[in-house]
């Protein structure tokens, strides 16, 4: 290819780049400030809805049902993260919200039998309420008290989560996978389950083994 050729195309290239970094700035200078953004209503709803709190007091909640009576349930889940670093890692709580007003129903500080993460909640009243943590399917009692059903595998990254109770009757819930990406790493290797867990697998979709 003739030098001249190669310089042309070398030049073309630095002004398409040169072009692209102009637009890029002139789209980023009309963003606003992260602190605006975060003084805005960080929830979009379509017009004529609107976004008010209505209850307050949890720590690192991940899901919630709604009971036959209107009464809601959360589940705090004990995972990393909603509190303050060097601080320990809370506890499994189970909370019903009437009125918009929390009160506890299992309390991971004073009392025994979930495991987090415990990631999801089924009501069918209020003394059959269903939540998956790390070790299961589990019954909570409107007293507290916690009855293991079932064993689910957890070896990985994800746990056991949300869960649906069926027009069937039925209870449907997702199995979390053992990384994001079926790729093992070292943050795999600090999250701890790997060591107890060596041989656990995933496989990306469309793939097989």
């Amino acid at each position: 290819m003739p030098r001249g050729t190669v310089v042309l195309a070398r030049t073309r290239a630095w002004q398409r780049l040169l072009v692209g970094a102009a637009v890029f700035g002139m789209v980023f200078a009309t963003l606003p400030s992260a602190a605006a953004q975060q003084a805005s209503n960080d929830i979009l709803v379509p017009s004529g809805y609107q976004v008010a709190q209505f209850a307050t007091g949890f720590t690192s909640p991940t899901a919630f049902d709604r009971a036959p009576n209107g009464d809601h349930y959360v589940v705090d889940s004990g995972s990393g993260f909603g509190y303050a670093q060097g601080t320990p890692v809370p506890n499994v709580k189970i909370w019903k919200v009437s009125n918009g007003t929390p009160s506890l129903v299992y309390n991971g500080d004073t009392q025994k039998g979930l495991t987090a993460p415990a990631l999801g909640i089924a009501v069918k009243d209020d003394d059959t309420i269903f939540v998956n943590d790390y070790s299961g399917l589990n019954r909570v009692h409107r007293d507290g008290t916690v009855q293991h059903l079932i064993d689910l595998p957890n070896k990985g990254d994800h746990g056991n989560d949300h869960i649906a109770i069926g027009k069937d009757g039925m209870l449907y819930w997702g199995e979390g996978s053992a990384t994001n990406a079926s790729v093992v790493g070292e943050d795999n290797q600090q999250l701890g389950w790997l060591q107890g867990n060596p041989n656990s697998t995933t496989f990306r979709a469309g793939t097989s083994r």
